[in-house]
Order: C-alpha cells, then sequence, then structure tokens
C-alpha cells in the first residue's frame, strides 16, 4: 500500500475532501501521496521528483526544521 492510499483511506472515512487535505513530503515513495492531495508540500531538501509533483515547496534552510518553516508559510 502507498502513502497516497493510506492518505485516502483515511480522507474518505472522515470525509474529509481531497481538495482539504494537506500532505507533506520528501522522498520518491511521498509523490503519489503529493499529487493525490489537495495541497501537497515538499521540504526544502526532497528529491527533485518530490519537489516536482508538490504543489509548494518549503522555504529553504536547516533540513530539520522544514516541516516548520513550510507550516509557518501556510499559516501566515
Amino acid at each position: 500500500m502507498s502513502k497516497a492510499v493510506g492518505i485516502e483511506a483515511v480522507a474518505k472515512y472522515y470525509a474529509i475532501d481531497r481538495g482539504k487535505v494537506l500532505a507533506f513530503g520528501d522522498g520518491n515513495n511521498d509523490v503519489p501521496m503529493l499529487q493525490w492531495a489537495g495541497m501537497g508540500v515538499a521540504m526544502s531538501e526532497s528529491t527533485p521528483a518530490a519537489k516536482a509533483a508538490a504543489a509548494r515547496i518549503a522555504p529553504p534552510g536547516d533540513a530539520a526544521t522544514s516541516l516548520a518553516r513550510a507550516v509557518d508559510e501556510i499559516l501566515g
């Protein structure tokens, strides 16, 4: 099972529209999930494939804080 299948199942179970799903990823295995989500966000140190699949890319900086910067940018 892929992450995309898993996140789709959770969204369906909770009746969450795909367009309201926010997913974060950084690797090639995250590509289908980033493409499926209403907003896929690639971390700043992601693989080229993950960045290409995402709607947004986290601001550059320390890889350890990439998620925090992405969330700050989205909510900011």
